[in-house]
């Protein structure tokens, strides 16, 4: 019998391979880089990114020491980030005009005043 059982890892790991060894989406392995949640990639060519194997099974192995020691004090782990809230509108976005105020004046007919007529 092999003493370790585990197939080795490749020493690079594509965001493919770390969404599969974490179980979560590649779009979440995007987010939680963004959010400092996973260790950060490194970028061995101008056009990859790539994430040590061995930063990724330290951060398995702290999360499996954070799910062990909290679980005996009825603690519970987030799944992952706090969900997004939705912030009010900016002050921006409230004083865009509306529809109305992009639309071309109205025609005036020839028996309207000219608006130069009071000077």
């Amino acid at each position: 019998m092999i003493p370790n059982s585990r197939v080795p890892m490749p020493d690079l790991l594509t965001v493919r391979e770390v969404a599969r060894r974490l179980s979560i989406s590649e779009r979440t392995v995007w987010r939680w880089t963004a959010l400092g949640l996973l260790p950060p990639p490194v970028h061995p060519h101008a056009r990859s990114t790539r994430w040590r194997a061995a930063d990724i099974e330290r951060y398995l192995e702290e999360l499996a020491a954070c799910s062990n020691s909290a679980a005996g004090h009825g603690e519970t782990l987030p799944r992952g980030p706090a969900p997004r809230r939705h912030l009010p509108r900016s002050n921006l976005m409230l004083s865009t005009p509306g529809p109305r105020a992009l639309a071309p004046p109205p025609r005036r007919s020839a028996s309207d005043p000219s608006p130069d007529s009071d000077r």
